[in-house]
């Protein structure tokens, strides 16, 4: 996850620790995957329903275009745009 520099003694964390750190904040212990599909493999999704009732989505833009998203949760449509090479989690209650 991460390694340390002898002599100066910083920490270098490596990308996936910001993954895990980004998963771990939003998606709560005990939640549940859910199917989630996407219009584009230029973004990378996946779905959770927290035990609160909570629903995360994690968007994963390897682009070097912002892009934009529409959720669409049981008939409703949320739009937003990722960032471009960007991890972003949006949260609906």
């Amino acid at each position: 996850m991460g390694r340390t520099a002898e002599l100066t003694k910083e920490v270098e964390y490596k990308l996936s620790y910001y993954y895990i750190e980004q998963f771990s904040h939003y998606v709560l212990p005990g939640a549940k995957r859910i199917a989630a599909t996407c219009y584009t493999d230029k973004l990378e999704t996946v779905s959770f329903v927290n035990p609160d009732g909570t629903l995360a989505v994690v968007l994963l833009n390897r682009t070097e275009q912002c892009m934009p998203v529409t959720l669409r949760v049981k008939g409703s449509l949320v739009a937003c745009e990722i960032e471009a090479s960007s991890m972003t989690t949006i949260v609906l209650n």
